[in-house]
């Protein structure tokens, strides 16, 4: 006689790697256990502590408070509620302090703030600084002004983010003390950092941001008489400037000289209210960029603005006073929009050489104190939608090379 023995059910792989999904994640949303005194915890478990974050044992602990602890016993594992670690004090050392947050998740609607009190603070390396949620992490000095918090560099470089990491930095100083100077805030490959009320002191460069990176910068200050750029975007990077200053470059410097503000190879930058002062371009745009430029200052520069290659310029309500050469340079390229800018006490207001072209449209600028108001060279162009006004200008109109006057200038001359 013959038997039959039934087959066991099998579920199908992908439910039951499913299901092994679900028990993992619903283990890691679960609560961890409130942290214990007198419990003797192990490596790798996990509290909840008195600040509401949790955090895991990093040793055989027992009796030391996660929510104070400097990172010895317990290191940050999830933060959930707002958090401020203050340096010094919890912590001896930013890099301390950033150790112990940088393997950590941050929630949504939670944040922590990396506070440095006020004083010098000697730096001996270039703080990296990556995070996945490094938006949610702000590095803040914690006097009333930047200059109250110094973070002194015996590097090059100050802070770097790179690698599409974010970062937010406010109210501190980064001031660089080293023989050789290098970059004060350092952003590559698709980074993104939000700096308020920052200064960057004695690097040669102030801000850089290359490889698609973005800086997003409000009232910020780049201050160095060893200085190359102020702030500075280049390989498709980007910046959005509010209320910031770059002033006190070096002269003479080889090759293409110093700039308060530059974007090139493929980048943009747009500045609103921005301050360039004693540099050999105040604001620089360079092989395909584009500059736009708010209520913005040139003062005081070779040139207070130029633009080169194939790079476009738009500027309004600007002020350029003071600049050896000229207030506007445009060469080989193309400042679409020049409106309601002034310009003073400059060889010449506005040069175009070309092949270029430039254009003034809706409010007339005005050039006042200039040997040449308007100079077209080597074929450019320069289109009259709106003419300027001239005050004590030589000649208004000058043009050198083939075009006469009337091809150089078109539209209300």
């Amino acid at each position: 006689m013959r038997s039959f023995q039934t087959k066991p059910e099998t579920r199908p792989a992908a439910t039951l790697l499913a299901s092994l999904l679900l028990v993992l994640v619903a283990a890691a949303n679960a609560p961890a256990a409130d942290y214990e005194p007198k419990q003797e915890y192990q490596p790798g478990d996990v509290v909840t502590a008195a600040d509401g974050n949790r955090y895991e044992a990093i040793a055989k602990v027992v009796g030391k408070t996660p929510a104070t602890d400097d990172g010895a016993a317990w290191q940050l594992a999830e933060v959930l509620k707002p958090t401020i670690l203050d340096v010094p004090g919890r912590f001896k050392t930013i890099p301390q302090a950033w150790t112990f947050v940088e393997a950590s998740q941050i929630r949504d609607g939670a944040e922590v703030v990396l506070e440095v009190a006020a004083g010098n603070h000697p730096i001996a390396a270039p703080l990296t600084l990556n995070h996945a949620a490094g938006d949610r992490i702000t590095l803040r000095g914690g006097g009333k002004q930047p200059e109250d918090t110094v973070l002194q560099f015996a590097s090059a470089d100050g802070l770097i983010v790179s690698n599409a990491y974010r970062l937010v930095v406010q109210n501190i100083t980064l001031e660089c003390n080293a023989k050789e100077p290098g970059t004060g805030l350092l952003l590559t490959a698709g980074s993104l950092v939000k700096a308020t009320v920052c200064r960057f002191v004695d690097f040669a460069t102030g801000c850089h941001a290359d490889g698609n990176a973005t800086l997003i910068a409000e009232s910020c200050s780049v201050e160095s008489p060893r200085g190359l750029a102020g702030f500075e975007v280049t390989s498709s990077g980007h910046a959005n400037l509010a209320r910031c200053v770059a002033k006190a470059g070096r002269k003479n410097v080889p090759g293409n000289g110093n700039h308060g503000f530059i974007a090139s190879d493929c980048s943009s930058m747009h500045c609103i209210e921005c301050r360039a002062e004693g540099w050999s371009d105040g604001f620089r745009g360079f092989t395909s960029s584009s500059i736009v430029l708010n209520n913005c200052n040139g003062n005081g520069n070779d040139w207070g603005a130029s633009i080169w290659w194939s790079s476009t310029l738009r500027a309004s309500d600007c002020v350029f006073q003071k600049n050896r050469y000229a207030g506007i340079g445009i060469f080989s390229a193309t400042a679409g929009a020049i409106q309601g800018c002034r310009i003073s006490d400059s060889e010449k207001g506005v040069l175009v050489s070309g092949p270029a072209v430039a254009g003034f449209f809706l409010r007339p600028s005005t050039m006042t104190n200039c040997k040449i108001g308007i100079q077209a060279i080597n074929g450019a162009y320069v289109d009259l939608k709106k003419e300027p006004r001239f005050n004590r200008v030589n000649r208004p109109f000058a043009v050198q090379g083939g075009l006469t006057l009337k091809e150089a200038f078109w539209g209300t001359h």
